[in-house]
């Protein structure tokens, strides 16, 4: 069987991957040439570079064993290398996961993986549908395998059974990432704005477009796990930020955030994210993580391998840059919600044009009179905490 002609190599300690192969002129004599560029940063704008396929050849003979050195994974690594970077950045609560299943409008549910699922007898679902799986006592939720893992990479179960899912909620009420939903709307002008709000305080912000490729998850994953409060704070004043900064982020984009609780809830889990990377999304070119322009990463494994994680102190030091930001609190002192103002007033400038506002069955005001700023503090003034 002929192998495949590998895809990276090192030079000067960087990494690069091959983009096409020029054959030679017969009567030259020469090596064929391996136009390349590195692996790194933006594939549009990356200088290409040109070197004989017997350097490339021997550069590459090593390329795993050099990147695993430099802890990369690459879609060229084994399978048990790209299983563990994917288990070290998409932890769920240990004891538990979901499945899916179809429903019968023909989208997706979930339920908990479980051994005793629907085994007469035992499993009470199958004379009630709705028995709550947390408070079955024949409750025997099955481990995440590596199987699991790779069927759901795979994609080939039109049940969609091989699909599973994350409770990121742990029992401490910890929690080891934190997950954005954004979903229709302009959803690509709030993952840019998202992006670039964590970027202004160091951070990177992991974009996935969603299964049905109408929306994104924006992943952020923390070194040990923090707070759920602390994580939902963390994210709040991210959407905060970018709010005031681009208009287009509005409440029709925003669905809601992972976890969804600060709490484990009564007789329950807390909410769960699907995992990305499903196969049959995947094969539309959704499930799978973008950059900037919202274009997938040529290789994922290594984008996901230089992934940064956050420290609980740096997700705390963006919650205490935004305590006393323009953008206000939703409540005042004692917790009024309708009371809560910003720190800094709106002045004329932060109106573009004359305000125009007109009461009819709602209150309705242009936007195309208003600065970024302004619009947030009109959808600010209509909202409270819940």
């Amino acid at each position: 069987m002929k192998q495949p002609f590998p895809k990276y190599a090192f030079f000067n300690n960087e990494l690069y991957v091959s983009v096409k192969t020029i054959e030679p002129v017969p009567t030259t004599g020469r090596d064929a040439a391996i136009v390349c560029r590195r692996a790194s940063g933006n594939a549009a704008e990356a200088e290409e570079r040109y070197v004989e396929q017997r350097l490339w050849l021997e550069a590459a003979s090593a390329v795993n064993e050099t990147a695993r050195s430099r802890g990369l994974v690459t879609s060229q690594s084994p399978a048990h290398e790209k299983i563990a970077l994917f288990r070290s950045l998409f932890k769920g609560r240990p004891d538990v996961h979901a499945h899916g299943f179809r429903r019968k409008d023909g989208g997706i549910g979930y339920v908990p993986a479980c051994e005793n699922e629907w085994k007469r007898g035992v499993c009470p679902r199958v004379e009630n549908a709705h028995t709550k799986c947390s408070l079955c006592e024949k409750q025997a939720f099955a481990p995440l395998t590596d199987s699991t893992i790779i069927s759901h990479f795979k994609g080939l179960d039109d049940r969609f059974r091989d699909v599973f899912g994350l409770y990121v909620l742990n029992e401490d009420s910890t929690t080891s990432l934190l997950v954005m939903d954004f979903d229709e709307g302009e959803w690509q002008d709030a993952a840019r704005a998202v992006r670039e709000a964590a970027k202004s305080h160091g951070l990177q912000a992991s974009v996935e477009r969603s299964r049905s490729g109408n929306g994104c998850h924006i992943w952020f994953f923390f070194e040990c796990p923090v707070s759920a409060k602390l994580a939902r704070d963390f994210g709040s004043a991210l959407i905060s930020e970018a709010m005031a900064h681009a208009k287009s982020v509005g409440f029709d984009a925003y669905d809601r955030m992972f976890p969804a609780q600060t709490t484990i809830p009564e007789g329950g889990f807390g909410n769960l994210i699907a995992a990305p990377f499903q196969g049959r999304a995947q094969r539309r070119g959704n499930s799978v993580f973008v950059d900037e322009q919202l274009r997938p990463y040529p290789d994922q494994w290594l984008f996901l391998s230089k992934v940064g994680k956050l420290s609980e102190e740096a997700a705390r030091a963006v919650v205490d840059s935004h305590a006393g930001a323009p953008l206000g609190s939703l409540q005042d002192e004692h917790g009024v919600p309708w009371k809560g103002r910003a720190e800094k007033p709106l002045s004329r400038e932060s109106f573009t044009g004359f305000l125009d506002i007109v009461e009819s069955d709602m209150i309705y005001v242009p936007e195309s009179a208003l600065s970024a700023e302004a619009a947030n503090a009109v959808k600010r003034a209509a909202a409270f905490a819940n």
